[in-house]
């Protein structure tokens, strides 16, 4: 991966790449927030949508992994309803008729947009099922077994959601090697335990 600050030092890097330019991938690098919205989707409808910011800001470009703490706060959450109607067109266009969905955006700094970046019929890596049961209650993995089990043959029934202020904080695989060896807490126990913190909002 390679910064680019400027055009004028684009070029050169682009005549040493020769024949390889077609391998690598040219991205405009846009600060800003980056956001999730986690959802399930039955017989084409989203039934549950829940929007969750990314505790840290994309203001600088980075190349290595660090903590990524997610926030589900209502206080800290701008516009979500804008979030889960881009999420709704998102799912009618690609016309998934059952499962879960992964979505990222990211809010621009400078106009205030939100930018699309990624969907996958898939739950979200990084604990974030666990951030989302924390704070609805959903458990993601549950309700998606549900649904595929279901296969649309009988009604499904999403369970009332919460709503509940905390953050959770989960270290990355790069720093968790970063911790002392006696401090350490593993993937498995981390899970379990659910590790959240309350927040003041």
């Amino acid at each position: 991966m390679k910064k680019i600050n400027a055009s004028e030092e684009l070029w050169p890097w682009l005549d040493q790449l020769g024949d390889n330019q077609s391998q690598y991938l040219l991205e405009q690098f846009i600060p800003g927030r980056v956001f999730h919205v986690d959802g399930i989707v039955s017989e084409k409808r989203v039934l549950f949508a829940k929007p969750t910011p990314m505790g840290w800001r994309r203001s600088t470009f980075r190349t290595t992994e660090g903590f990524s703490p997610l926030e589900p706060c209502r206080a800290i959450r701008p516009r979500p309803t804008s979030l889960k109607e881009i999420h709704q067109k998102l799912v009618d266009a690609l016309g998934l008729a059952r499962g879960v969905t992964h979505t990222e955006f990211l809010k621009s700094h400078a106009d205030g947009r939100f930018y699309f970046l990624e969907i996958a019929a898939r739950i979200g890596g990084a604990y974030i099922s666990n951030v989302v049961q924390a704070a609805t209650g959903i458990n993601l993995w549950r309700e998606w077994a549900q649904l595929e089990v279901g296969a649309g043959k009988r009604p499904y029934h999403l369970p009332p959601p919460h709503e509940d202020l905390r953050a959770s904080l989960f270290p990355s695989r790069a720093s968790r090697s970063r911790i002392p060896p006696h401090t350490r807490t593993t993937k498995s126990s981390i899970a379990s335990r659910n590790i959240t913190t309350r927040a003041s909002c």
